[in-house]
């Protein structure tokens, strides 16, 4: 197996792995909320901005709102949250079309936390769309994406180099964007 080969199976190992991910958050999100609002007679319509649910400590572990509160960006979207209160999954649609789906890799044990972001899953609002996989010092270091023109390409790089390498996989050929 060459070495190209060996990037593409684990990319394509991540991609089932994110799949995974959301079919597993969107169920915990269904699972959860869904069984406490019908254990009771409610009216056919619940309407809320926000829907918080908390564990057993009274911490919040999922959020759901339109807009989704503390954010930033309007947006609206889920959030799960860990134990600790980091970010672990977001699931956002944001105001100009954009959807995006986050997931985060575990905060430090100690020391300073700095960016968790690790899979970005992306509809872009201009059509296009990417994945974007990052090393744990948050540099991008693979992406798949769909370019403007339609044409899909894979994308590996190194920017802890001097100058920075990139290398891009398409259909088309094999190229080293600067």
């Amino acid at each position: 197996m060459t070495q190209l080969e060996a990037r593409l199976a684990a990319v394509e190992r991540q991609l089932r792995i994110l799949r995974l991910a959301l079919a597993v958050g969107i169920a915990l999100a269904c699972t959860t909320a869904f069984p406490l609002l019908l254990a009771r007679q409610a009216p056919a319509d619940i309407r809320t901005r926000n829907l918080v649910i908390e564990d057993e400590r009274g911490q919040p572990r999922i959020r759901l709102g339109a807009p989704l509160p503390g954010s930033g960006t309007p947006r609206t979207g889920l959030r799960i949250t860990d134990t600790r209160g980091f970010e672990r999954l977001g699931l956002n649609l944001f105001d100009d079309g954009r959807m995006v789906v986050g997931i985060d890799g575990p905060p430090p044990a100690n020391g300073p936390v700095g960016n968790l972001e690790r899979i970005n899953l992306v509809a872009d609002s201009d059509g296009t769309s990417y994945i974007v996989f990052k090393d744990r010092r948050s540099s991008v270091v693979a992406r798949f994406y769909v370019d403007g023109a339609d044409r899909p390409f894979l994308e590996f790089s190194d920017y802890s180099t001097d100058p920075a390498v990139r290398r891009r996989i398409g259909l088309a050929g094999d190229d080293n964007p600067r």
